[in-house]
């Protein structure tokens, strides 16, 4: 059943047209979370509650809103949180999905969905996306830019590491240029033609230039609750209009 018919049986509206107003206006709330989309499909055991003036949560959200339309939300996480606990975050005030992730200590722009057709279509898509990454390193690579291509593999301690190609492991690419930079760490983009967990911070540790911060991959210096290194760029096709869609963030360090 849809929310819309949901809503209105339920408070006895007099018309679907009043109850997609209100699911609209974000006075519908499911499962403790405001959902605005009146063709929501909801099952019979959802709570589904209306809110008064003062109980309806205001529509801006705590933090920039990069992108927004009926389909997707693009945002940037905040170094030092789960994505998990991001996207909670965000669905007190919009009806979101996760659809890719970015480590706890890694900041950077996101994309999540509105509808779970629309998370299926971005991540059909993903591998087709541009993404670039800024981090700053502890040295200076021996080239100015390079690839760096292995096999990876994660160990019992959760910490994954490069091997040779056999059971469970998967095939990751990077590749990082060098940037102009003042006095201090080195400054590199950084473009992933494969999204595998760690997947940065193990081969800039693999070529000797760990990351700031990233104590777990061999840096020597410590930031608070992060690591330098920040997804600065998501180049993607919207998974409804087809245009190709392009944001960037300037890193925060």
């Amino acid at each position: 059943m849809q929310l819309f018919d949901a809503t209105r049986k339920k408070f006895k509206l007099a018309s679907i047209t009043k109850a997609k107003t209100l699911i609209k206006s974000g006075f519908v709330r499911v499962n403790g979370v405001i959902i605005s989309r009146p063709d929501t499909e909801v099952r019979l055991t959802d709570e589904i509650e209306l809110l008064d003036h003062a109980e309806r949560r205001p529509k801006k959200l705590p933090f920039e809103i990069l992108f927004e339309d009926e389909s997707i939300l693009v945002t940037c996480k905040p170094a030092g949180k789960l994505v998990e606990d991001f996207c909670k975050l965000i669905q007190q005030y919009r009806p979101v999905i996760l659809t890719h992730r970015l480590d706890q200590k890694v900041s950077g722009i996101m994309i999540f969905a509105k509808s779970r057709a629309i998370e299926q279509k971005l991540e059909a898509d993903w591998a087709n996306n541009e993404k670039i990454y800024i981090a700053l390193v502890e040295a200076k690579p021996a080239k100015k830019e390079g690839k760096i291509e292995s096999f990876l593999a994660e160990g019992k301690d959760l910490k994954v590491y490069s091997t040779i190609e056999g059971p469970g492991t998967k095939h990751a690419v990077t590749y990082y240029k060098t940037l102009p930079s003042v006095k201090g760490p080195t400054r590199l983009e950084v473009r992933l033609e494969t999204g595998r967990k760690n997947q940065i911070r193990v081969h800039l540790s693999d070529i000797g230039c760990p990351i700031v911060g990233d104590l777990k991959y061999g840096a020597k210096t410590s930031m608070r609750s992060r690591i330098a290194l920040h997804a600065a760029l998501l180049s993607f096709k919207h998974p409804v209009t087809f245009e190709k869609m392009t944001f960037r963030q300037e890193a925060p360090f």
